[in-house]
């Protein structure tokens, strides 16, 4: 059985309803938890927590800081993830990150932000956008580029 994906709430609150019988129960989650279980009409119930605010799309290109040339992974409305191993930044450090992406029209954007190194794992750096929502235009189609399926 696949995973249901749960959102939680701005209270860490999270809420489940078994299937079989409708019963639906409040939980509390902490920042800790990925995976939880539940058992209700005999069966488990098997959740993902998700904790991230924004949908990200993966993104095959690189873009630039200063002069390195970082590869970029994924990309959402509030922040990207990028490989760490050309690139060393302190956590809350706030750098200048410049990137294209390339519409479904074929038209090409160059995206030039400043963000903010939230966390190193893995090889790779999550950050979010500083000045993205200041920037209507550039969210528009950062959103549309988003919303596109290959």
């Amino acid at each position: 059985m696949d995973r249901i994906i749960l959102y939680p709430d701005d209270k860490k609150k999270g809420y489940v309803c078994c299937p079989r019988c409708g019963k639906c129960k409040g939980l509390t989650l902490f920042n800790n938890m990925h995976l939880i279980d539940i058992k209700c009409c005999g069966e488990v119930l098997k959740f993902k927590i998700e904790w991230r605010k924004n949908w990200r799309k993966e993104y095959e290109g690189f873009g630039t800081i200063g002069k390195k040339r970082v590869q970029i992974f994924d990309l959402s409305l509030g922040g990207m993830s990028f490989d760490d191993r050309v690139f060393d930044a302190r956590l809350n450090s706030e750098v200048r990150i410049s990137f294209e992406i390339v519409l479904k029209n074929g038209k090409t954007q160059l995206f030039s932000q400043t963000i903010k190194i939230l966390s190193r794992k893995n090889n790779k750096y999550s950050a979010k956008f500083l000045d993205l929502s200041r920037e209507l235009n550039v969210s528009k189609v950062l959103y549309s580029w988003l919303q596109e399926r290959e």
